[in-house]
């Protein structure tokens, strides 16, 4: 079922000349929208809603795959990351992979759910493309 925050998300993003995807499962859908950056080749961010009450996941997955052995380093530079940058949070998943992720506000409202889409789509481009080569450097020293 296609949810009311990723109709209007995607509105927004058509307005924005921003192309996407939507896929759906169970009870939520899932706007996908694809970048290429300067320093990231591919960026999947992904808006998830699972209600109509415009309550969105924002998730950017597996930006980097974290070697084992690199684990202390790379979380060392997320804590700096997640010091630097307002709004995301960075951790590694269960799949040791950096995720960014970032949670809608409470009150957003039908009014207002797809400009946020938009800005956020913009703000994680930049975010991730500053931080890969961090997290990067951190894996490779």
């Amino acid at each position: 079922m296609i949810r009311n925050a990723t109709k209007a998300i995607a509105e927004a993003l058509d307005a924005a000349e921003i192309k996407y995807r939507i896929t759906e499962h169970g009870e939520g859908s899932t706007l996908i929208v694809g970048f290429k950056a300067e320093n990231v080749s591919s960026i999947e961010i992904k808006f998830i809603s699972l209600d109509d009450d415009n309550d969105v996941a924002v998730r950017l997955f597996s930006l980097v795959k974290v070697p084992e052995n690199k684990t202390a380093q790379v979380l060392t530079c997320l804590n700096e990351l997640n010091g630097k940058f307002r709004y995301v949070k960075f951790y590694i998943d269960s799949d040791n992979d950096v995720t960014i992720g970032y949670d809608f506000p409470i009150r957003t409202t039908a009014d207002n759910v797809g400009a946020i889409g938009v800005e956020m789509t913009h703000r994680f481009v930049k975010i991730a493309d500053e931080a890969y080569p961090m997290i990067m450097k951190a894996i490779w020293g």
